[in-house]
Order: C-alpha cells, then structure tokens, then sequence
C-alpha cells in the first residue's frame, strides 16, 4: 500500500440556500493531517475556512452562524489526541457581524486537544452550519510542502453537500479517468496511486441526517473500450469490489494497487482507464472521492490531484404503458444489489390479471418472471438473473416493472455478477 494512499486534500463546495431550522452538512470522505508544518521539507497541512458575508456589500440583515467541525476515524468514532481526548467533537467556531472568516489547520486543532497520537491521523470530517446559514460559505486547502517551505503545491478540493433527508435510491458517478502505475509511490520515484473513498454521513454523531438503512458502494473498473479491467492471470478487477457502508461502518477505501495486485497483478506497467462507481440503498447519504498521488523525486515528495466525479441519470426511459402507480400496490425486493438471485414481493389492492416484468437500461424487456391473473393480497416470486432465454444477463442496472390495470410500478435493482 502507499504510504500516501490515506493523503487527501479537500475544500467544501461553495452554495446557497434558504435558511432553515436544520444544520447543512458537508462530509468529507477522507482526511488526514501529519505530525508537522510545512515550514519543514515532505509534509502537509489541512486547513479550513469559513467566511460570513451579510451587509458587506450586500446590504443584508447581518445575524449570526455557528460552524461545528467534527473529525472521525475511519470506524466513526471521534478522532482522540495523544491525551486521550477527543478532537473536534465538536470544534466550534462563530461568525458574526464582529468575526467575519474563521481560519483553521487541523495540526493546530490536535495539538490544541493534546498532541498527536502518532505521526498522522487518519479518518473523514463532517462540517454543520447553523443560524444564518445561507449566508455562510466555506472552503478547505492541503498545502504540501517538498524541497523547502518555499516549495509548495496548494490543493483544493470540493465536496458535495448532502441532504437533510434521506430517499432510498441508485446512484451512479463516473470517474472519466483514473491512472495506476505498478509501482507504488511508497517505495518508488516517479509512480502513481489511484484511490477512491466513500464515506456515510447518516446517523454519524452529530449529523442531522438520520441514520436510514446503509448502503452498498460498488467500483467497476473498466478500459476505453468498455470492457473490464484485467489483471496479469486474466482475472477481472473490480467487476465490481463491494464495500458496505453504514451508521456503524461509515468509511470504505477502494486502493487501486491493492487490488490490482489482489487480482493477480497487473497486466501493464500502467493501467489507464475509468471507472464507475455504483451505490445502492440509502444512497444520498453517500459521497464518494477520488485521488491520485504521483511521487517526484522520493517517496515522500509528491502531488496530490482530485478526480472529478461525474453523476449521472439513472431512470428508465418512459414507455406508453408507463401510468401513475396503485398506491395499493407495492413493489419489493431482496437483496438488492442480488448477485445469483432475488425475492421480489407486491402486494395488490384487488383481483386481477399482473405482470412482473425485469427491464434493462434502455428499456428492452429482459424476463417476465411472472404473468396471468392474481388474487388480492400479498405474492412473493424469486428472479435469478436470467433471461427468458435462460441466459445469465450481465451485471448492471435492471428494473423489475408490476404492471397491473391499475398502472405501473417501478423498483431499480442492480446485478453483480
């Protein structure tokens, strides 16, 4: 593993929006903060800032905000300092007419706790905002230090704030790019680390977002072509790895070295391709990072870049028999993702012919597992990834369709083989 495959540099999206009686939360999926300053050669420092801008220019009823960071390890439990005390459980700052930006590195904050525990600490941050919170914008930089304290490279890094409920869904982020070298840059010059993190913000201490039920983070690594990644033995990587994240688990690391090497190693010097990243259940709970570490000169003088997700849409196309559903008729399955097989329960508010129908992305029928007349009540049925030609279908997003006289009902289901 690199010695850099924990470094992360992030900055907090700027946004607006209304004021509200609950706290905007921003969680960043992985953080980490070294015992030293870059006034000295190969280190770096994280810090964060927040601004408070009514009546400055504006001409705005200046209030006041408050911003409460929270920094966790990676099981997600307060971070504690070499005294055993916990940091930034959470650290407070104000914001007011009188204190206009507030500025912090997390060395300080530690130390301030009672020093290091060890040469780094690992784990993600959560920042709240409350009070005049539309009024409050917040950033955050990694300064990495090489040759000198003159030499510097300055990293910002944005993540996506998250929402204060929580909607059971399929999400999908594109990584259009990602680069690994077979060379780790812990022990080699001039080589490359790709990593991607997640990390869940429902039910975290002091989240506002409830706690839901977890959710699944795949990574599917692909080449130009579309096809799966391979390792030297001919062995897909990726295809997907799983993690499962959670209140109780909150943190998931995909290092791609790891797993390339997992897979049998790798089939060129260097890997290039893109990767894809799949989230299931209680998804919006959910951000997802991705980094690439490039070693100069030595292991311990490096950059550090942010790879741009990309989401995208995920919803059948429509289709004329598409109808508003039966509020009556409910449509579940489990498990979800399914990698052999899955039970798929309805329920129907009265008698009558149905059909459970199993659709792809572009909308084609794959399957009807099951047609004919019902009678009311509850049905179970149990659909094993295949087609009605009883062939295998390939991982992916499918949807499993209840179409009765009354309408249409639509449940998102994802396939990894």
């Amino acid at each position: 593993m690199s010695r850099f495959s924990h470094l992360v540099v992030f900055a907090v999206a700027f946004a607006v929006v209304p004021v509200a009686s609950f706290a905007r939360t921003f969680i960043i999926p992985h953080v980490i903060e070294s015992n030293g300053t870059t006034n000295s050669p190969n280190q770096f420092d994280t810090s964060f800032q927040a601004v408070y801008t009514p009546g400055m220019v504006d001409g705005e009823l200046v209030s006041a905000a408050t911003v409460n960071v929270y920094l966790f390890n990676n099981a997600g439990a307060p971070v504690m300092s070499a005294a055993a005390n916990p940091v930034c459980n959470p650290c407070v700052f104000g914001l007011n007419g009188a204190t206009r930006q507030i500025s912090q590195t997390f060395d300080s904050l530690i130390n301030a706790a009672g020093g290091f525990p060890g040469n780094v600490v690992v784990g993600f941050a959560l920042i709240e905002v409350t009070g005049d919170d539309d009024h409050v914008a917040l950033g955050a930089t990694t300064t990495n230090s090489h040759t000198s304290a003159f030499d510097l490279d300055f990293f910002f890094h944005e993540v996506p704030e998250l929402p204060a409920g929580l909607d059971p869904s399929l999400r999908l982020i594109v990584f259009p790019r990602f680069t690994e070298s077979s060379m780790s840059t812990s022990a080699s010059p001039f080589a490359f680390d790709t990593n991607f993190y997640a990390a869940y913000a429902g039910g975290v201490g002091g989240s506002s977002i409830p706690a839901g039920t977890g959710a699944t983070v795949s990574l599917y690594l692909f080449n130009a072509n579309g096809t799966l990644k391979q390792s030297s033995n001919g062995s897909n990587v990726c295809a997907p790895c799983i993690q499962a994240v959670s209140a109780g688990s909150p943190k998931a690391s995909f290092i791609l070295q790891n797993l390339f090497l997992a897979a049998g190693g790798f089939a060129n010097a260097a890997e290039n391709g893109f990767a894809l990243v799949s989230i299931t259940g209680t998804a919006d709970a959910v951000a997802v990072q991705g980094l690439v570490v490039n070693s100069h000169t030595n292991a311990f003088d490096v950059a550090i870049s942010e790879l741009e997700g990309r989401e995208v849409p995920t919803s059948v196309p429509p289709t004329a028999i598409d109808t508003p559903p039966s509020l009556g008729s409910a449509l579940r399955s489990w498990p979800n993702p399914l990698h052999e097989r899955t039970q798929i329960d309805y329920t129907l508010p009265g008698a009558g012919d149905a059909t459970v129908e199993i659709v792809d992305v572009t909308g084609r029928v794959v399957a009807r597992p099951v047609r004919g007349h019902h009678a009311v009540g509850d049905h179970r049925i149990e659909w094993n990834g295949r087609g009605d030609d009883g062939t295998s279908l390939p991982s992916g997003v499918y949807f499993a369709r209840l179409v009765t006289n009354e309408g249409v009902h639509t449940l998102k289901m994802t396939l990894v083989r």
